[in-house]
This record gives C-alpha cells, sequence and structure tokens, in this order.
C-alpha cells in the first residue's frame, strides 16, 4: 500500500474562526476571551478593566479594586476543537496589580489518513493536538497612566511532535480626559520544534480607545496590525440598563456581535454571540468576585 499520510487536525484549523484561520505561530492565542469583551466586538485594549485584562491588554490590572476570577469555554462549532480560558487577579495595594491566567485550545481525535493502493483514503489511527499557554502579568500606574506585562510560557503538541516557547506583551493605558481613554498593545513571541524548526509569533500592536457617552453607556475602538496581514479594525459598545443588567454590540473585523451580562452579588454571567462564515458561535463566561 502506497501511504501519504496527512494529519486532518490541520484542516479542522481551517475551520476555527478568523482569528486562527491563518496557519501562522501562536494563532490561538489571538481567539480572543472573556464573552464581555467578545460581545464588544473585541474592542477592549483601552477599557480592559476586568481579569481578561491579562489578555487584552495587561495594564488595566492596576486600576482593579479587588481580587476576581474569570473562566470561559466553548467548543469551536461543535467541531471537537476545545478553548478554555481561567485567569485570576489581585489589587497590589492602590496602584499595582497582578494576574495569573491559563488558554488551552485542543483538538481531539483527529484522523490520520493514508492512500491505498487504488489512490483511496483510508484512516490508519487517531491522533491529536493541544496549544497552551500560561500568563503572568504584573501592571502599575505612573503619573496617572498604567503599564503593564504579561509573560506567556507557551507548549504545544500536534501527533509525536511538541514545541515550547515564550511570550511577552506590552500594554499602556492613558486617561486623557475624565471620559475618554486610550491603550495601546504590542505582542511578540516563538517557539521551537522538536523537529528543530523555530516559529516566531507574527508581531501584533493594536491601538485602543474607550469612551464613556453618559453614565453606563461606553464605546470603544480598536485598531489592530500584524506582520502580514491586512489592518483590523473592532469597535463595541457597552449599556447598563440596570446595576445588574448590561446589553452589548458590536463590530469584529466587519462581523456582527451581540451579548449580555448580569451581575448578582459578587457574581458574573456574560454571554456574547458572534457572527462567522461557518454559522453563529455562542461564548459564555463566569466570573467572581472575591
Amino acid at each position: 500500500m502506497r501511504v501519504k499520510t496527512a494529519v486532518l487536525g490541520l484542516l479542522l484549523c481551517a475551520l476555527l474562526p478568523q482569528a486562527v484561520l491563518a496557519a501562522d505561530a501562536g494563532s490561538f492565542l489571538r481567539i480572543g476571551v472573556g464573552a464581555r469583551a467578545l460581545g464588544m466586538g473585541g474592542a477592549f485594549v483601552a477599557l480592559a478593566d476586568d481579569p481578561t485584562a491579562i489578555y487584552w491588554n495587561p495594564a488595566g490590572l492596576a486600576s482593579l479594586e479587588s481580587g476576581e476570577l474569570v473562566s470561559m469555554y466553548t467548543n469551536q462549532f461543535g467541531l471537537g476543537a476545545h478553548f478554555s480560558f481561567l485567569a485570576f487577579s489581585q489589587p497590589w495595594g492602590e496602584k499595582k496589580g497582578w494576574a495569573v491566567g491559563i488558554v488551552n485550545l485542543s483538538l481531539g481525535q483527529i484522523p490520520i489518513t493514508a492512500l491505498d493502493e487504488h489512490g483511496r483514503p483510508i484512516v490508519v489511527g487517531y491522533t491529536g493536538s493541544s496549544e497552551t499557554a500560561l500568563l503572568l502579568a504584573y501592571a502599575q500606574i505612573l503619573f496617572r497612566s498604567s503599564l503593564g506585562i504579561t509573560i506567556k510560557g507557551i507548549r504545544q503538541a500536534l501527533a509525536d511532535e511538541s514545541s515550547l516557547g515564550f511570550g511577552i506583551d506590552f500594554g499602556a493605558k492613558i486617561p486623557l480626559f475624565e471620559n475618554l481613554s486610550l491603550g495601546a498593545i504590542l505582542r511578540t513571541g516563538f517557539v521551537n520544534w522538536s523537529t528543530g524548526e523555530k516559529a516566531v509569533f507574527p508581531a501584533q500592536a493594536i491601538l485602543g480607545m474607550a469612551y464613556c457617552l453618559f453614565p453606563k453607556f461606553i464605546v470603544t475602538f480598536d485598531v489592530g496590525l500584524q506582520t502580514g496581514r491586512r489592518m483590523e479594525v473592532h469597535a463595541g459598545a457597552e449599556c447598563w440598563l440596570i446595576p445588574q443588567l448590561a446589553l452589548r454590540m458590536g463590530l469584529d473585523r466587519g462581523k456582527f456581535t451581540a451579548g449580555a451580562g448580569v451581575v448578582i452579588r459578587q457574581f458574573k454571567l456574560d454571554y456574547a454571540l458572534m457572527f462567522h462564515d461557518l454559522g453563529l458561535s455562542h461564548r459564555v463566561s463566569f466570573g467572581m468576585r472575591l
């Protein structure tokens, strides 16, 4: 039998959201976390005022007022691509904050195919893949502005190969006026594979704006630049109808998003609805103040 094996997980990855459509390194770290931010079109760099700041902009950790835990899980489009996020943040005095978190994307039971003597594909086995990043972040307020850094330890595994790597994010939040703030983040990283190859993550820079039109109504806008890609635009809005209920909407690279949030005492439940070429996807995240 003439065998030409191909791991179909690479094909499955092509069916994930736009953030992972490209086969570039570290794409799982650009899927986005937190149903609140995703419901606002992923325009969260200048807002970043909850534990998901460890992902969107670590500078936001400097102004958090209490410890908080946030988690999110989704099965991407029901295709068996399991994406999860967990983070804990904690203030450190009045002008500092820190957080730890984990991001994971795993694919199980990926068929390995071969061509038989007649050129027909057959399944000869199964494998899996996993991509994980451990995050550690610190932020501090300096001269009214906030600066933050997130350090990432990264491990990837595909079939019999694996990689280890490192990533780093630099973030800043600058309050211009009472109701207007700017945010910025720069991301980079790399992994070294067991095959001897080194994969460098495309550098990414995002500039953002958050403006409070009136109490409890916020609009956000982000512009992202990444090596080898076109400029990305994100926009969002959040309106708190009552202290316990928020509605959200946004545009994520031209795709409509919507969401809602409920707060009951120290607990938070957020939901996001996202439109993609493959259909609708849903995100639910849970938060708890400690």
